[in-house]
């Protein structure tokens, strides 16, 4: 699954950035409840495994349906690396120079690199063949991949001068020539009318989902389904009723996950080819973020608490949440795997405001229903 979330994912991880003078903070002390009305299926969450890295600097942002995660940490000169740690495994596996944020059953790890949307793709001997999607966006000054589904389909966004000054962002996929290949071609993606649109997760059918301004510049959730038969793509906004949102990621049976105003939010198709969306509430705070959804529906995310220096990590399934024990008090849970038997491994980053390091974590997850 996937957990790129370029517009509401980075907030978290943005208070530790701008915090370094405040005291260390410490997880709470509590215990581990389901805090909405109990259902009949129990949660139990192990305590995460630390996910090693080259330097004190780890951010763990995929992890795909084996288990093997993916993410940034520092070292090899000081700048930003790719990382892969193997399912079971906290040790890393150095990538490549670059900044990865999402990966696939096949191993290919999407990010960028230099600011330039990249594919990395093992090539069978213990190293990995780089793509440079960047060099296929028309006029494209940066950009970045964010996510990839089994079929080696990228989405991200890039940027480009606007026709009357300033930047336009805008969204695309990628498309191998054949299933997992190193080279493809490159659609653009229509935003719903406003100068900014990130794709940020697609599934096994091609959907694509993130966030675009409107016309009036708010940012919306969006669905794009893809064209075929001499057919064109086509978006929809999740919230045309208004109110700022986010898609943050779709499971293989179509469901979302994102955020509305403040709070986590599912999405599921109806009929008539519109969706129903779901409120998850705030759990321990005043805002929430629902960062990757697997096909079971299960959600992981991050809900922050009344001291804007304090957000949780959850796990939600069936209108319950459940608390992810983090190593600090700034935890994310930010991807989640579908489940071998009862068993949901999720990958997530808790932040020392203090000294500025963070920590890849991987927990297991048992879901048991009578």
């Amino acid at each position: 699954m996937s957990k790129s979330t370029p517009l509401f994912a980075i907030a978290a991880l943005a208070l530790t950035a701008g915090c370094s003078d405040k005291p260390a903070l410490t997880a709470p002390t509590r215990p581990n409840p389901l805090v909405s009305p109990p259902t009949p299926t129990t949660v139990t969450v192990g305590p995460p495994a630390i996910l090693e890295g080259f330097t004190t600097y780890v951010i763990v942002r995929g992890v795909n349906a084996l288990g093997d995660a993916v993410g940034v940490t520092g070292g090899f000169g000081g700048g930003p690396q790719a990382a892969r740690w193997a399912a079971g495994s906290t040790v890393p596996i150095h990538v490549a120079g670059g900044e990865p944020q999402d990966i696939n059953s096949a191993g290919q790890i999407v990010g960028d690199s230099l600011g330039y949307a990249t594919l990395w793709t093992p090539n069978g001997a213990g190293g990995y063949t780089r793509t440079s999607i960047a060099q296929q966006l028309p006029s494209a000054t940066i950009s970045s991949a964010y996510g990839i589904n089994a079929n080696g389909q990228v989405v991200g966004w890039y940027r480009v001068a606007g026709s009357a000054g300033g930047w336009v962002d805008k969204c695309f996929v990628w498309t191998p020539k054949t299933r997992n290949a190193t080279t493809g071609s490159v659609t653009t993606i229509q935003g719903l009318g406003g100068n900014y649109c990130a794709a940020a997760d697609i599934n096994s059918a091609g959907y694509v989902v993130g966030g675009s301004t409107t016309v009036d510049g708010e940012m919306h959730g969006f669905i794009w389904t893809p064209g075929g038969a001499g057919r064109l793509g086509k978006i929809r906004d999740l919230t045309p009723g208004g109110g700022p949102s986010n898609a943050a990621a779709i499971n293989d049976v179509g469901w979302i996950a994102g955020q509305h105003l403040s709070n986590a939010a599912i999405w599921k198709p109806v009929a008539g080819g519109s969706y129903q969306m779901t409120d998850l509430g705030t759990f321990t705070g005043t805002q929430s973020w629902a960062y990757d959804i697997n096909d079971a529906g299960f959600v992981v995310g991050a809900a922050s608490r009344e001291n804007p220096y304090q957000v949780d990590a959850f796990f939600w399934q069936n209108g319950a949440f459940t608390l992810l024990p983090g190593t600090t008090a700034l935890t994310d849970a930010v991807a989640l795997t579908n489940s071998n038997g009862n068993s949901v491994q999720v990958v997530g980053v808790s932040s020392d405001a203090a000294n500025g390091t963070h920590t890849g974590l991987r927990w297991t997850v048992t879901v048991t229903s009578p």
